[in-house]
């Protein structure tokens, strides 16, 4: 599906985009494959909420929210589903592994381990791919005994009373969302939703660091949704009940935010309230989900849950172009739960309300772009 560049320009003298502290953005042209990933007969998935692919052999792999054999049935309806780099399926990744509960998030790291953050088990795991065998565990799931078999981890409405959610141990999580690492193999994990901290360990599984807290202010955090590491060793975390993306230095120092909320709606855009959210921000282009880019010249790319939108930017903050909107078709989103980006010009998108994973193949102008970050300066 083709979308037409520059439709944003239109919206220069409005008043919404005069009250924008961004200059116009342009829009990326591109094309949706909405069926790159091949299921069997029989087989769908159901509320996709991550995807991630492996840059050495190009596989995909898919965090579902749905199962195979039957109705869901709570931690039987979680999978990580494996897809070759032609998008054909392969199998279903260590189907009995005890932390899935509530997956939230797969990423592969530069070995080729797949880890996996289960918000409901309150667990990370790192899996060998091809023995299928966990080979690193963090945190726990709760146990039969334990109040609600939640073990430690109580209420999100917890967080927002001071001193009613104890400080966050090392290796125990309270419903985690995301995890990355550095250049040297350290691992962030973002324990996003009651803790609110990024919990930090060595390439052992150690502990080096925890950082953040509940709050707005900088080095707070309001559920941290998705994290990425750049090449220069910089933080990224998707800040989303906060409306932002914060930036810390290697050293977890606050650098700065980035706040897209100001930016308009695509033009022609009516709104379709029952494919959009306003319970993780009320707040329009809120961010949900991150991905860096490999390569010498990276470039983040952010989607929201409203109205939809996914953003590139480049790694100081810049806002280079934007894509999509609320909608069921080729292109269009319900959540943009989750993203991967195995080079700049293709994304993958776990289009979570629409149960489908979309291919995106971006045809971006670069003198707009390079307009558009001129502007910002």
């Amino acid at each position: 599906m083709k979308h037409i560049a520059f439709l944003l320009a239109a919206l220069v003298a409005t008043p919404a985009f005069a009250q924008s502290a961004y200059p116009p953005i342009p829009e990326i042209n591109f094309d949706a494959d909405v069926n790159f990933l091949k299921l069997p007969v029989g087989m769908n998935f159901g509320d996709p909420v991550s995807v991630s692919v492996d840059n050495k052999s190009g596989d995909i792999y898919v965090a579902n929210r749905g199962g195979i054999s039957g109705p869901a049935y709570a931690p039987m309806a979680n999978q990580i589903l494996v897809f070759d780099k032609s998008g054909r399926f392969r199998h279903e990744l260590a189907p009995g592994i005890n932390s899935k509960s509530y997956v939230h998030a797969v990423r592969i790291d530069r070995d080729g381990f797949v880890w996996v953050v289960d918000k409901g088990s309150d667990m990370i795991v790192k899996i060998e791919p091809k023995s299928q065998k966990v080979v690193m565990v963090f945190g726990r799931r709760g146990e039969s005994s334990d109040k609600n078999g939640q073990g430690p981890r109580y209420e999100v409405s917890d967080k927002f009373t001071p001193g009613k959610v104890p400080p966050p141990q090392f290796n125990m999580f309270r419903m985690p969302t995301d995890v990355a690492w550095d250049a040297v193999g350290n691992t962030y994990i973002s324990d996003g939703y009651v803790n609110s901290r990024i919990a930090v360990f060595d390439k052992l599984g150690a502990p080096i660091a925890s950082f953040g807290e509940f709050g707005h202010g900088p080095g707070q955090f309001s559920t941290a949704h998705n994290i990425q590491v750049a090449p220069n060793g910089d933080i990224y975390v998707a800040d989303r009940a906060n409306d932002r993306i914060q930036i810390f230095d290697s050293e977890r120092k606050f650098i700065k935010e980035i706040r897209l909320t100001s930016l308009p709606k695509p033009p022609g855009y009516g709104g379709m309230p029952w494919m959009e959210n306003t319970a993780g921000s009320p707040n329009p282009n809120a961010p949900w989900s991150l991905c860096i880019t490999p390569g010498p010249n990276p470039v983040l790319y952010t989607g929201s849950g409203y109205p939809n939108r996914i953003f590139k930017l480049s790694l100081d903050g810049k806002v280079l172009g934007a894509f999509g909107h609320t909608g069921k078709g080729p292109g269009e989103f319900g959540w943009v739960h989750g993203l991967a980006c195995p080079s700049e010009n293709v994304v993958f998108a776990a289009d979570e309300l629409n149960w489908r994973v979309q291919k995106l193949t971006l045809h971006p102008d670069k003198a707009a772009e390079a307009a558009a970050a001129a502007a910002q300066k």
